[in-house]
């Protein structure tokens, strides 16, 4: 697919706003420092979409945004086409995808436990799973829902055995079948999708809205003071299009599947990578399904499951952007820790006045001093504990124009605070030693003497 983009202008609409989010625990080279996208007075990252999600950085986006991190045979099916077939997407098929959820068949012994699983909370939202940051290379860490590693298994289609019935008494299986007939669209890509939201299935309900569920998480933002899961079963409870009130399974996973047929896979977001990044028709990054930067390549392992290798024989078609201008190189997963904070929150040198004033983000100031000074007293504070000051205390400054505090951060970022000296003048708290005589015009008298007539 040659999308006759600019990587680097595709990279930046990406970064625009808060299209790319990682989970707030991730380490901190995954974090975002942009202007609006991390506190340096406080160290922190604001939450977007909840607390939970915040702005990831451009690195991170780079590494997820580029096709040729996922050419092998799991995270590559995140560009497979999203197109019907019966013949080859098979119920049996569905199973393997479904294989270890909470919507596989369970054992009878399992039903009164996943009854009562169901009954509650209404499956609405992310999972609310752990988060352990790793390095490397092809890793992909789960923040959306799943909040587990995803393994880039194969799949072998093949179930365990035994008499069984559906969890819950839900048909999982026939229900994304019949949701796919219905809509055109590949049964393996909803269920990942479904997955892909709800990992373990244990988001609850919300007070006053049990009772409805929204298994695409369609909705589900943080808006009109209501928190993500809030207001994903609002709407889901509402009367309107794609059959709603979601009140019972059924409705809901046949009405989220109308809704992507129509306002995705029409629009021509016909992959779960061009879900995530529309780099395609006349909306260019934006309209895309899913903030989590992550969320694409995560969905392709877990599609990936469904084919085994005898499916894998068969022509698939996968639709993979080609940009222009890309670096040689593939971007890399960056694997830096540590905070970036590598500012100061003061700075000021005894007896004399800095201009301008002293301000975190600013980093050249001046000072007029008088002549034959020798030395000054540097005081300053870094935002972050743990980041290390040079350049502080009693400095030489003899034979120099300019003095330079360093402050690096833990992760080994530095900034520099530059302050130049004018010699020869006076500051408002500093009288000059100079002996030029009165510059003013006005008389100076001396105490016990006469005024000059």
């Amino acid at each position: 697919m040659k999308t006759n983009l600019n990587w680097d202008a595709v990279l930046n609409g990406e970064m625009e706003g808060t299209s790319s989010l990682v989970d707030k625990n991730a380490i901190s080279s995954w974090k975002s420092t942009d202007a609006g996208k991390y506190d340096w007075n406080s160290g922190t990252w604001p939450g977007f979409d909840g607390a939970k999600w915040v702005a990831a950085s451009r690195a991170l986006t780079a590494y997820y945004l580029d096709p040729r991190n996922f050419m092998d045979e799991s995270y590559i099916f995140q560009f497979l086409l999203h197109n019907y077939n019966p013949e080859e997407q098979t119920a049996e098929g569905l199973s393997s995808v479904l294989k270890g959820t909470f919507m596989e068949s369970a054992t009878a012994s399992t039903v009164e436990e996943s009854t009562a699983f169901q009954e509650e909370g209404s499956v609405a939202a992310s999972a609310e799973d752990s988060f352990s940051p790793v390095s490397g290379d092809n890793v992909i860490v789960s923040a959306a829902g799943p909040g587990e590693f995803v393994s880039g298994g194969s799949g072998s289609g093949e179930n365990t055995g035994g008499d069984t019935v559906k969890r819950s008494g839900i048909d999982y299986t026939g229900i994304l079948m019949k949701a796919a007939e219905t809509t055109k669209q590949n049964p393996y890509v909803l269920a990942a999708m479904i997955l892909q939201e709800q990992g373990k299935g244990t988001s609850g309900s919300v007070s006053g809205a049990s009772g409805f569920y929204n298994y695409f998480n369609i909705g589900a933002y943080a808006a009109n003071g209501m928190g993500a899961v809030e207001r994903g079963l609002w709407y889901a409870g509402q009367s309107g299009s794609y059959g709603r009130p979601w009140n019972s399974h059924e409705k809901s996973i046949l009405g989220g599947a109308q809704f992507f047929a129509e306002n995705y896979l029409n629009a021509g977001q016909n992959t779960l990578y061009l879900k995530k990044w529309n780099v395609q028709g006349a909306n260019l990054y934006k309209h895309q399904y899913m903030t989590n930067v992550q969320g694409a390549a995560e969905e392709g392992a877990k599609l990936a499951k469904a084919y085994t290798s005898e499916m894998r024989q068969k022509a698939l078609v996968f639709n993979i952007p080609i940009y222009e201008n890309m670096p040689a190189e593939r971007a890399a997963i960056p694997t830096g820790t540590g905070s970036p904070n590598n500012r100061l929150t003061s700075l000021s040198i005894s007896g004399y006045n800095l201009s301008p004033s002293f301000s975190g983000e600013n980093e050249n100031y001046s000072i007029s001093l008088s002549n034959g000074t020798k030395s000054l007293d540097i005081a300053a504070t870094a935002v972050d504990g743990k980041a290390q000051i040079k350049g502080n205390g009693n400095q030489s400054v003899e034979g120099r124009d300019s003095v330079v505090i360093t402050v690096k951060a833990e992760n080994g970022s530095e900034k520099n605070y530059t302050i130049k000296l004018n010699y020869g003048g006076a500051t408002a708290n500093q009288t000059s030693s100079g002996s030029g005589g009165n510059e003013s015009g006005v008389e100076i008298i001396e105490v016990g003497k006469a005024p000059l007539s």
